[in-house]
């Protein structure tokens, strides 16, 4: 036997322990007392007295820990473990072995016995559940080694937590392994935060390049990057799902557009108040769209209540309450109730023009739909004036490419139609049509309403009824 086993198996030996219950394990073989794995080979002499703890040996070859955990050998190739509890656990030299093989540290085999006891593992499945928590063990420290994080904070904590493994101080490594998991879920909040904000972006640019179901998909997107973000981005989320909601409105997928629109409402109705100007914005925007699809009986109540909440936060000339005015006057034209809607007009005309300026697209808005008005009394005189007057402004302010410009140019070509100037009509219609294919594209509704328009009046000159 060598002189330092020799040496311990006469008085005792000394070895550094964790905070942990202390384990300390031997094996009677045929050569002896042999101490391995996670006890220290080292002489007396070379111990660190102030984090000592003293394990006796007693004429029976038992060791005991200063805790309620002890070890000693059977004697017949097993060893023995004491729990405390007056119940002795036998473990297999075979299995000691192996977790020796597996580089198990002394530190983590002390919590390995620790949580056997507390799990309450039968004593005669002690060998099994050893394996099991050696094996785990392998596949957690792989699976430590595979975390990632791209900061230095994530580095760091990642390294104590292998250290806290290493040592057997599993609750700290928990800790550790979810502060490394609480920074990374920040940073990937935060990047998926900047993520919203390009395709947004991309939303809008596709909006001003008049592509306007790209533009509902990119902010539909970004509104869903939005939500998966928590409460706190709800609101923002929603003014995405508007102006998604816009862009399937103006790209005439409407079935899109409203669920966009609903949802929008409900989260600024619950974040900001059923009396915010963004549930005005929705409202009115919800009742465009059951307008558009001929669903008048949905659309009146919103109107009548978006007028309502802006009347009553706003002052009474703000041009919101302007908008407001001009869309439930567009309902009742829609609805042929004309004496209701063209006062209606005439205000939202009168506020635009004081607040906005009179060559604000806004105004030529309103001139454009009390001209479709008087056009639908039949009054075209007084109709004419007006559509001219939209059709300078929105050139001035818009471009002449603007689908609006088109919107405006169709319009009159109807007009001079009703007129019975079929060529002046033709030209208009021609004008609108090739501004909606190029900006609008040959399905949308508009570009097709056009040329059934123009149609119209090719048939006309095939059967000679102009020239």
């Amino acid at each position: 036997m060598p002189e330092f086993i020799q040496t311990a198996w006469t008085w005792f030996i000394t070895l550094e322990l964790t905070d942990q219950i202390g384990v300390v394990t031997g094996i009677m073989g045929a050569g002896g007392f042999t101490i391995f794995g996670w006890m220290k080979w080292f002489k007396p002499q070379e111990a660190q007295p102030e984090k000592e703890t003293a394990l006796a040996i007693d004429t029976n070859t038992g060791i005991q820990s200063q805790g309620n955990l002890s070890i000693a050998s059977s004697g017949s190739g097993t060893t023995q473990v004491n729990t405390g509890t007056q119940i002795h656990h036998y473990i297999s030299a075979e299995v000691l072995s192996e977790l020796k093989r597996l580089g198990i540290a002394e530190y983590a085999l002390n919590n390995f016995f620790r949580s056997l006891s507390d799990a309450q593992i039968p004593a005669e499945d002690w060998d099994y559940g050893l394996r099991q928590i050696a094996e785990d063990y392998q596949r957690l420290k792989q699976q430590t080694a595979e975390i990632q994080t791209n900061s230095v904070q994530g580095a760091s904590l990642k390294a104590q937590a292998e250290q806290a493994l290493e040592q057997g101080e599993f609750d700290q490594a928990e800790n550790l392994f979810q502060q490394i998991r609480d920074l990374n879920m920040d940073i990937a909040k935060q990047n998926i935060l900047f993520a919203a904000e390009a395709d947004a972006a991309n939303g809008a640019l596709a909006h001003t390049r008049f592509q306007y179901v790209k533009s509902g998909e990119y902010y539909e997107r970004a509104a869903q990057a939005l939500s998966a973000l928590g409460i706190e981005h709800e609101t923002k989320a929603a003014e995405y799902l508007v102006w998604s909601g816009n862009g399937f409105y103006k790209g005439a997928k409407y079935p899109q557009a409203l669920s966009l629109y609903e949802c929008a409402l409900k989260v600024f109705e619950k974040t900001l108040g059923k009396g915010h100007p963004d549930v005005v914005t929705t409202l009115n925007n919800l009742a465009v769209l059951y307008r558009a699809q001929g669903e008048y009986a949905k659309a009146l109540p919103l109107h009548e209540r978006a007028l309502v909440i802006s009347e009553k936060v706003l002052d009474n000339d703000h041009p919101d309450v302007a908008t407001t005015l001009n869309n439930l006057a567009l309902l009742h034209d829609s609805m042929r109730e004309y004496a209701k809607a063209l006062p209606l007009y005439e205000q939202a005309l009168g506020i635009l023009g004081q607040t906005l300026g009179n060559g604000h697209p806004d105004v030529a808005n309103t001139l454009n739909n009390m001209a479709g008005l008087y056009e639908s009394m039949g009054e075209y005189a007084k109709a004419l004036p007006l559509y001219e007057r939209a059709l300078g402004i929105r050139e001035k302010a818009l471009g002449n490419d603007h689908p609006d410009v088109a919107t405006t140019l169709n319009n009159l070509g109807v007009l001079h139609y009703y007129t019975e100037d079929h060529l002046l009509a033709a030209d208009y219609l021609k004008r609108a049509l090739a501004i909606r294919e190029l900006k609008l594209g040959s399905e949308h509704p508009d570009t097709k309403s056009t040329k059934q328009s123009l149609a119209v009046l090719e048939q006309l000159k095939d059967e000679n009824v102009i020239q």
